[in-house]
This record gives structure tokens, sequence and C-alpha cells, in this order.
């Protein structure tokens, strides 16, 4: 049976001593390593080790993308750590956003057999999703995330202020797990979402605190994605499969391919006499008007089904999607024919 890791804990960057905290904890180890890719090692590094004041045993960088998060990559930063003689008593801080925390988490996962990592998310997708839960992945064969490991950060510290950094584009990605979040869970954050016409920044304390309520309260009760935890995926088997066929057009971000498998999967869900027409109009409405529409001309739907057959949410050779009953609330395993995903496609290329 697989076992899971302590729970993470949680510093805030707004509250007295975060990073004393984090210092504190990371002279425990005979050394700590610093990942990161080129974006946050020019944007954020060093406004980390400034807040921090320490510096670390060995600096890693990648080159940014998804196509980087895969096992060659984990190899050369394995092959690294060992030349320069870092123990298991080592700590790895990942600096950045989803791809490291996916990335970095595996690594230190498996070096050694499993060393502690202490996650720094630095974009609004990390802190509201990737950077907790104890998933870690790297994609393989094409396919998203199909090795992985679940083990918890041992401390997750989140400071608003990397968000700074960020084009306009990386904080609309993160949107879409907030947007997630709401339709399975808070039907009144939905309201709030709803009642605006764009992504403020007043708004993202609320948007990011909630979120974690959200996460946090689902992943303590099911830490291995037995149960209740499937509802987190929501419009991710078919914007995976989205966001796995374009992962080479840099126009398409993770959360424009997550918004367009939620709109989808919400279609799925008033096909299968879940959810009403009405709560299908208003879910488009807002997603479009934040995310726009992606665009599918040359992905064909068996590419598609292709991509969800290697979806790990299926059994006995079935689909199985999370599907959403109303907005605020999910139903989890819900086998879906292939015909049903195919009409959904067709719904969505014919919207305006």
């Amino acid at each position: 049976m697989m076992t899971h890791s302590p729970k993470s804990e949680f510093l805030f960057a707004s509250s007295e001593n975060a990073y004393l905290k984090l210092k504190e904890g990371l002279e425990q180890y005979d050394q700590w390593v610093l990942l990161m890719d080129e974006n946050t090692e020019k944007k954020c590094k060093s406004e980390f080790l400034h807040r921090l004041d320490q510096v670390p045993n060995l600096e890693l960088s990648i080159t940014p993308g998804e196509h980087q998060k895969n096992l060659d990559v984990c190899q050369d930063l394995w092959a690294e750590m060992m030349d320069k003689n870092m123990t298991r008593n080592t700590a790895l801080v990942n600096l950045g956003g989803g791809l490291i925390s996916d990335l970095g988490g595996y690594v230190a996962a498996c070096y050694k057999r499993g060393i502690d990592f202490y996650n720094v998310p630095t974009t609004l997708l990390a802190m509201v999703d990737a950077a907790y839960g104890g998933k870690t992945a790297v994609n393989f064969n094409g396919i998203k995330n199909q090795i992985g490991i679940f083990k918890n950060a041992k401390c997750i510290l989140f400071d608003t202020i990397y968000l700074q950094t960020l084009p306009e584009t990386q904080l609309i990605s993160g949107f879409a797990e907030i947007l997630k979040h709401a339709l399975i869970d808070d039907s009144e954050l939905w309201k709030t979402i709803r009642s605006r016409d764009q992504l403020k920044s007043e708004d993202l304390d609320h948007y990011i605190n909630r979120s974690i309520q959200i996460k946090t309260n689902i992943t303590d009760q099911d830490p291995l994605e037995q149960n209740i935890r499937k509802k987190l995926n929501f419009g991710h088997s078919i914007g995976h499969a989205f966001e796995s066929i374009l992962v080479d057009d840099d126009r398409v971000f993770h959360g424009q391919a997550i918004a367009a498998g939620m709109i989808c999967e919400a279609y799925i869900s008033v096909d299968l006499g879940l959810l009403e027409r009405a709560s299908l109009n208003e879910i488009e409405s807002v997603i479009l008007n934040h995310f726009g529409k992606l665009s599918l001309n040359e992905v064909s739907d068996k590419e598609i089904l292709k991509c969800l057959s290697f979806d790990k949410k299926n059994h006995s050779a079935k689909l199985n999607f999370t599907l959403i009953s109303d907005i605020g609330s999910s139903v989890i395993d819900q086998s879906v024919p292939e015909d049903k995903v195919i009409a959904s496609l067709k719904h969505y290329r014919q919207l305006a």
C-alpha cells in the first residue's frame, strides 16, 4: 500500500518571520540546493536570497518550458548534485512555478531514496495549486505527469511579491485553477469572480487564500487521490490532452488549456444530465471572457482521444472523469463514452 509523507508547513510572507523560519529550517541540513529556471533565476533569485539572508551550497538552473519536465533533465540534475557530493542530509529549494515544483519535487523524492524539499512558488498557478498537495511528476512519452511520486514538501513559503515579475499570461494561467476551485467546491467564490470583468491585483490575496483552503481541505482527507481528491481533476482530463498535443505551441499556456477543458467537461456534465444548461452558459461566458478560445483547428478528435486513453484516472479501459452537478458541486468517477467527448469538442469548436 502507498504511504504518504507528513503534511507540509505553510509560511506566509505577510506574517512575521516567515523567511527567518525558512532559514532556520535550512540550517538543519548539511547543504541545501536552489533549483530555478532561467526566468526565476533572473527575476526572483536576488530578491529571494536577500530576504532569506543565506546562500545555497549549489545553484541549479534549467531552461524554461514544459518540454524540460522530463527524465533526461532529472538525470542531469541528479548528476550535478552527485558531482558536488550532495548528501542525503541535503534540502532542495524549488524557486519557481508549477514546472519547478513538480520537477524539483520528483528530483528530491528520488535522490538517495528521498531528501527533503521546500517550495517557494513564484507564479499564481503554483501558489494556488502546484506547490502543495504532494504530487510530484514529470512527463513521459509526450503525456503529462506520467511518472511521479506522492511526497509533500517539507515547507512552502508564499510571497506575492514574486507575482510582480509575471506577464499577464502567467497570471491568467493560474487564474484557471482558481476558477476550478470555485466550480467544484465554492459557489460564493464563483459569484465573486463572476462579478468581476477582469482579474484584479486587489483580489489576489483572497483568491490565493481561498484556493489554499479548498485544496488543502480536500487533500488532507485524501492525500493519495483514492476518492475525494479526484474532485481537483475537473477540466484536467481534456485540458491535459490539449496541453500535451499543443506543447510546442508557445501561444498555449496551461491555464488556457485547462479553461478549455473545463468548458468541454461542463458540456459533458450537461450531456449526461448532471448540470443545467443555464449553468453551462454562465461557465462559458466567464471562461471565454478571461481566456478567449483555444484554437483546435489542427487538432483531431483522434489525437485527443489517444491522449485521454493514457489518463491516470481511467479504470477498466473506460474514460473516467470528474464532472460538475452544479456550480460549486462536483462528482467523481464518471464513466464517459468517447462519443460524448467528441460531442464536447464539436461544441467547443463551434463557440463564438
